[in-house]
Parts: structure tokens; sequence; C-alpha cells
């Protein structure tokens, strides 16, 4: 039966890992068909990275789905214990080395658009630094038991190193990394000779990954609280060790689409990017907004012309009376009122039609 948690992280590593796919496939597309450009260093990595997010998932996956993760009633075999130690040892070694790639191939970016010769050397330093902190929390893990390394997914093999300090140095570690990665090119930004609105637009898309940031702070924090229980083989199956793994789940698929947001430009900019979208919706709603007025124009000239056709059917009708009325019949009283009545109507009909046609012009 499937517990909770494994619900909960089959439906985020799910979600995550389809966005993450659709991210870093448009930007191949960008690279190839929009750009037409060879792809570089920083794509092939964040290929790779994506690669590692993708298999450390579906691991996780089918060992939550085939073991009682997260069940606090749940009494592991020793079997069970083993793999679930082979897994972790598999997905903390692997979640390293890709959330390493990430890093490195956010810095080539940077050294792609950034050609200033003082930001190249500090790029070069920082990736040097990057793969030195990875190798070494590698290194320090498989050697947490001493050797062989099989004595890893032993449960009766105790740490020979504080395997809790290690946890948290990781998670304090690429925490500060993330940041400075993220930050760094905010120092050039602000120096380049572009509009304001421009420089604000870059630093928002560079300070995207603050949600990774963030993603990186709650690792550690649960980081911490799991190194708090007793380091058995049913720790692994407890809520410490699953929000612990979940957080860890979360910040590769998230640092991959930060990362590869920001080389999405020239799709934005394309035929079909929001700024493009956007003057053809103004240009259809202005087009459209002159098809109105127009229509409405031949409206009101076709009423001003019934209306001066009904004008002078009925003047000529008033003149015919008259004419009738002071011919063949003497004037009375009766019909006095009637020709009073009549020169009224034409005489506000002409008002009417003055007031139409002021309105038009207007």
């Amino acid at each position: 039966m499937i517990t909770q948690a494994a619900k909960v992280c089959i439906a985020t590593t799910t979600i995550l890992g389809v966005i993450a796919i659709a991210i870093v496939v448009l930007r191949f597309y960008c690279r190839l068909r929009v750009q037409k450009i060879s792809l570089g260093a920083d794509d092939w990595c964040i290929l790779v990275a994506l690669l590692l997010s993708t298999g450390i998932a579906v691991l996780t996956n089918y060992v939550a789905a085939t073991t009682g993760v997260g069940e606090k009633s749940f009494a592991p075999t020793l079997d069970q214990v083993i793999f679930a130690l082979q897994a972790n040892l598999g997905l903390e070694n692997a979640q390293v080395l890709c959330m390493g790639l990430i890093k490195i191939s956010l810095l080539l970016y940077y050294k792609r658009i950034f050609v200033l010769e003082s930001f190249q050397i500090i790029t070069n330093i920082l990736i040097g630094v990057v793969i030195a902190f990875e190798m070494s929390i590698i290194i320090v893990v498989l050697l947490s038991k001493g050797t062989p390394i099989s004595k890893q997914w032993d449960p009766m093999e105790p740490f020979t190193l504080n395997i809790s300090a290690i946890l948290i140095a990781f998670c304090a570690g690429n925490t500060a990394l993330d940041v400075i990665t993220l930050i760094l090119p905010l120092s050039v930004v602000r120096n380049l000779h572009v509009s304001a609105s421009k420089k604000l637009l870059l630093s928002v898309i560079f300070t995207l990954g603050s949600f990774c940031i963030v993603a990186s702070i709650v690792r550690l924090y649960y980081a911490v609280e799991f190194t708090k229980v007793p380091a058995t083989g049913g720790s692994f199956f407890q809520a410490p060790f699953i929000y612990n793994i979940l957080w860890a789940l979360i910040e590769p698929p998230v640092f991959i689409v930060a990362g590869s947001l920001l080389t999405l430009g020239p799709i934005f900019r394309g035929k079909y990017g929001p700024a493009s979208l956007y003057r053809s919706l103004r240009s259809r709603l202005l087009s459209f907004s002159a098809r109105s007025t127009s229509k409405s124009s031949g409206v009101s000239q076709t009423k001003d012309s019934q209306e001066s056709a009904s004008y002078g059917k009925l003047s000529a009708d008033s003149n015919h009376k008259l004419w009738h009325l002071s011919v063949e019949n003497p004037t009375t009283e009766e019909d006095e009122r009637r020709l009073t009545w009549e020169l009224r109507e034409l005489d506000d009909v002409r008002t009417e039609r003055s007031r139409r046609t002021e309105q038009s012009v207007v």
C-alpha cells in the first residue's frame, strides 16, 4: 500500500520534473532553432543535471512506493532497511553531483554573456570552488563508515565520521554557493549602459532563483531536524527523513528551471513572445475600433439623409397646403391653428437636424 508520504513525493517529483523537462527542451530549441548557434558547455551540463534529477525522482518514487516510507507503524525488515540504505547512498551522491552541475552550468552561462575580464576570473574561481566542494562531500559520504564502501548499507556498522555534521555542512555550503552564484551578475548588470527599465528587468530575471535559495534553506532546516533523530534503521522511514528527502527532490528541478529561464530571452522577444503577442493584440483592437467607428459614421450619414428627405417632403406638403388654403378657402381660425402647428413641426425638425449635424461634425 502506498503511504501518504509516498503520494506526496510522487506528485511533487512528477509535476516539477515535467516542468523542468519542458523548460530544458525550450532552452535547446532556442539555441538550435531561434538563435541558430551550437550548444555550449552550459547546455550540456544542464542536460546531465536534468538526467540526474529525473533519475533521482524515479528511484525515490520507487523506494517510496515499495516501502512504508512515512508510516509510523511500519516495521521494516532487514532487507528493506538494507535497500533503503543503498538507495539513500545513491540518492545523496547523485543529488550532490546534480546540484554541482547546475551551478557550473549557470556560471558557464555567465561566462558566455559577460566578457568582462575580472568577471571571467571570478567565475572561473567560483567554478573551481563548486567542483572542490561537491567532490569533497561525495568522498566524505562514501567513506563515512570507512572501507569497503559496502559498509554503508550495513545497518549494524557504525559511522566513523559525524554524518550529521556532514549533512549540515553540505546543506549550509550548498545554500551559500547558491546565493553567491545567483547574485554574482547583479554587480555587472548595475554597470551596464542600458535603460533603468532594462536593468530592472535583468535584475528580476537574475533573482528568479530566490525561491531556489528558500528551498535550500528549508532543506537545511529539515536536515538539522533529521540529525536529531537517533540513527537507526527505522529512522529512514520517519517524518524528518521524509521532509529532508522531499526538499532534496525539490531543489534540482527548481534550480534547473530558474537557470534555464535566463536563456529563453530570444524566444520571448521572437514572433511568439509576449511583446509580439501584445503588439498583435493591440493592432487587432485598434483595427476593430476603426471599423466600428466607420460603421457608426455610415449609419449617422444614412439617418441624416433620411431626415433630409422627410424634411423636404414635409416642407413641400406644408407649402402645398398653404397654397390650397389661400386659394380655395378663406382663412378660418381652425386653419390658422393647423397652419401654426405644421410650421412649428417643420421648425422642430429643422432644429433637430441642425443639432444632429453639429454632433456628427464634433
